[in-house]
């Protein structure tokens, strides 16, 4: 029997804020801040090119980016998107980020600028052609190292997608983790919207967020408790 439509998925409380209080400050960096409604503008544009680029086959997404507009705004456009999210650490030594990459079966990987320096490396490496969508703008590749990859910079993320639920199946893909493989090689584990879902319901109960509240972000996107991070804050309506 096939899987039912969740009523929920993992990015249902961010649209929501977005929906309530779109003025709210949904993130700050440094000295930076994006409301929910700037946020979105940001993330919308990735789910938008991914909604129009992607098969219905490919359902999760690689990102390499940290603690960075992109990286926050790329998992969110992801997740509009319909499809999971698989993070790529940049301080992983880089064949442990191949044999992620391979073993995750992306076929699109999304870049934050301030990765530039660790992707350049990893470029040469990937043996398989990728779309690569680079959302930060002033940065663009040199052609001739990208020849076999489809770009999108950021000048061609132009549309932001309507910011409607994505609707995926209940055991549909929320995130892609991998273990650390100190017993051999790294393995992924897929944790479904519906696994992610009842975590958040438990959250909101257990903690009871709310919108004037600041909330950390310690983990890195490569460990599980960074969805705590993230979305119990914007499930609230609050600052992360």
């Amino acid at each position: 029997m096939a899987a039912a439509i969740p009523t929920r998925s993992l990015i249902s409380g961010f649209l929501h804020s977005l929906r309530t209080e779109p003025a709210r400050p949904s993130l700050e960096i440094g000295d930076d801040a994006w409301t929910y409604e700037q946020l979105w503008n940001y993330a919308g544009r990735i789910a938008a090119r991914l909604r129009d680029t992607l098969a219905p086959s490919e359902d999760v997404v690689a990102i390499l980016a940290s603690r960075s507009i992109a990286a926050y705004g790329g998992i969110l456009g992801i997740l509009a998107s319909g499809r999971g999210y698989c993070p790529l650490n940049p301080k992983f030594p880089l064949d442990r980020t191949l044999v992620m990459m391979k073993a995750s079966g992306c076929k699109t990987l999304i870049v934050g600028r301030e990765c530039a320096a660790v992707f350049e490396e990893l470029l040469p490496r990937l043996d398989v052609p990728l779309k690569l969508i680079l959302p930060d703008e002033g940065w663009a590749l040199n052609p001739a190292s990208a020849s076999q990859h489809m770009v999108f910079a950021s000048r061609e993320l132009t549309k932001v997608a309507d910011p409607s639920e994505p609707g995926p199946r209940a055991d549909a893909t929320a995130y892609l983790l991998f273990t650390s493989g100190s017993t051999g090689i790294p393995k992924g584990v897929a944790v479904s919207q519906s696994n992610a879902v009842a975590y958040m319901e438990y959250a909101k109960k257990r903690f009871g967020f709310h919108g004037n509240d600041r909330c950390s972000q310690n983990f890195d996107l490569t460990f599980d408790l960074s969805v705590h991070d993230l979305f119990t804050c914007w499930d609230a309506g609050a600052t992360l």
